[in-house]
């Protein structure tokens, strides 16, 4: 995992590596607070999530869901300070 900061304030990239070659691998993600809330509130408004919240122990936890169009997000909740 690689994170660069921008110049823009709270504006950060990451970058992994995908353990296998799929035809979409990256997506927009959100940083959330609280991703299960975030999970809740947008599951009640409609949001079709791709499946179960993952957490990178001590890292972060994950919640990926895909717009009408296909395209992919994923809401983030920071586990450690940066």
């Amino acid at each position: 995992m690689a994170i660069i900061t921008t110049n823009t304030k709270d504006c950060t990239i990451g970058f992994t590596e995908a353990e296998e070659v799929v035809p979409i691998t990256t997506s927009t993600v959100f940083e959330v607070e609280n991703v299960e809330q975030a999970v809740r509130t947008l599951s009640a408004r409609g949001v079709t999530f791709t499946g179960e919240i993952r957490t990178i122990p001590d890292f972060v936890k994950l919640a990926a869901f895909k717009d009408p169009d296909g395209h992919c997000f994923e809401l983030s909740q920071t586990l450690v300070a940066s």
